[in-house]
């Protein structure tokens, strides 16, 4: 799966929990809580580009002023960015990239609490096999633990992102875990 087609699916829900999300920015004018009221919202304009840039902790009432800004300086095209709600990095506990491939476990993962790039960058390590099986159960809850098995059962070679919470998060009751990708592996 490629990153075009499985930002399409994240989008609908095919790969279960995740943020609310939406598809481009007159979508995100006509259904995004702007509101000035209350606690700050925060946004994130995501990519449909393989490595592309994103941007992170943005307050939703300036969404569309940062889109402006970065599609006119060239850093992403219109048709590239999507946007969604940040998740809450604050509560992250555990977060990383895991596949299943030709019957082993492999886990590169991270449990330093910023966004999932600079926490892997700063600290990922690789686990497989049991060790990365006891870190999925001992963070992820019941819920979560199930369904990630679900996608990697479904998306045989396939990469699944995810971050996992210490509260329930998402748009899916009962989950402390955001599935971000399902891209074939490498």
């Amino acid at each position: 799966m490629y990153k075009r087609q499985f930002v399409n699916d994240y989008i609908d829900g095919v790969f279960g929990n995740r943020v609310p999300t939406w598809p481009d920015i007159y979508t995100w004018l006509r259904g995004s809580p702007l509101s000035g009221k209350g606690p700050v919202i925060l946004a994130h304009i995501r990519n449909r580009i393989t490595n592309g840039p994103t941007w992170y902790d943005i307050p939703a009432v300036d969404v569309y002023k940062k889109y402006l800004e970065v599609t006119k300086a060239g850093l992403i095209a219109p048709e590239d960015c999507y946007f969604s709600l940040m998740a809450p990095t604050e509560k992250t506990l555990f977060q990383g990239e895991v596949i299943h491939r030709q019957g082993k476990l492999e886990l590169y993962y991270s449990t330093i609490v910023k966004p999932m790039r600079a926490a892997l960058q700063e600290g990922g390590h690789n686990v497989s096999g049991l060790t990365a099986l006891r870190l999925l159960k001992g963070y992820l809850n019941v819920n979560s633990y199930e369904w990630l098995w679900h996608l990697l059962d479904t998306y045989d070679d396939h990469v699944i992102e995810f971050s996992t919470y210490s509260i329930e998060c998402g748009m899916l009751k009962g989950f402390n875990t955001i599935y971000w990708e399902v891209r074939l592996g490498y």
